[in-house]
């Protein structure tokens, strides 16, 4: 079992800046090969807490962070809204980061209510074994990607990461499709003095804002991804994840934990090796 085994959920301070994050399960990025875990979708939002007087501050405490799509505003715990100008959400949790709990409630309790358990996306290949249904997501959700280790998240990494993944739609999924790929800044563990993340979230939507921040230009994407025929049972997009490098093919770059380990090519979900070797989840949106 992981040492973190312990505190994971738990929030915990990062080195340097000291701010907050979620620890999740990892093997101190020391693995000798990686495993999805799990994929779950959710809603992306930046949360930011109250002061003694409940006004919000201005500063979100997590930026990027996945909740449920259950969560709404209510009359004491959540105020959920959207900037028209940016187009980002932010959920606002009406208590003070650190402060006593009040109505036996702190904020720590509600974050861990928002943010889990997400809706699941079901291990399923486009073809060969899998069994319907195909899990059905939102086309303007966004998927959250969670590996059994820390992840090689440097900077250079990061500004290449839509690099590591492909995303198609389609019937059959065949048409590439953009997204907005980003490490979680909000879940993992620490390593050497650093924080790095154990998960990847793939942003369905792409706002004007949020352009600045891709290293390949995309036009914005408000919408998410395109519709599903409502009564067709078949997958509409596949994800793949290569697990080799396969510059032939254009694949030169691949998901790695801290250490230099791949994902694993076994025990590890459904498998395709038509092309570069890849790790695939298939959904409809």
């Amino acid at each position: 079992m992981s040492p973190q085994a312990a505190t994971t959920g738990r929030l915990a301070e990062k080195p340097g800046d000291r701010s907050p994050y979620i620890v999740d399960a990892h093997h101190g990025g020391k693995a000798s090969e990686m495993r999805l875990v799990e994929m779950s979708w959710g809603r992306l939002v930046d949360v930011h807490d109250v002061d003694a007087n409940g006004v919000p501050n201005a500063t979100p405490l997590f930026r990027d962070l996945v909740v449920k799509e259950s969560v709404i505003s209510d009359a004491t715990g959540y105020v959920l809204e959207r900037n028209p100008v940016t187009a980002r959400t932010r959920l606002i949790i009406r208590r003070t980061f650190g402060a006593p709990a009040r109505g036996g409630v702190t904020f720590e309790d509600l974050l861990r209510a928002a943010e889990g358990p997400l809706a699941p996306v079901q291990p399923r290949a486009l073809a060969g074994t899998s069994s319907l249904p195909f899990s059905l997501v939102p086309r303007n959700a966004c998927l959250v990607l969670r590996f059994d280790d820390l992840l090689e998240d440097s900077a250079a990494t990061a500004r290449s990461l839509e690099q590591t993944l492909s995303l198609h739609t389609g019937y059959p999924p065949t048409s590439p499709f953009r997204a907005r790929v980003l490490f979680d800044p909000n879940h993992g563990g620490v390593s050497g003095g650093a924080f790095h993340s154990t998960r990847v979230l793939v942003d369905l939507t792409i706002s004007p804002a949020e352009i600045a921040g891709i290293a390949t230009p995309v036009p914005p994407n408000p919408v998410g991804l395109p519709a599903s025929i409502p009564d067709a049972p078949q997958a509409n997009v596949s994800l793949e994840l290569p697990f080799e490098v396969d510059p032939a093919r254009g694949q030169f770059l691949i998901l790695r934990n801290l250490s230099g380990a791949r994902l694993a090519s076994e025990d590890n979900g459904p498998i395709v090796t038509t092309q570069t070797p890849s790790l695939q989840r298939a959904l409809r949106s």
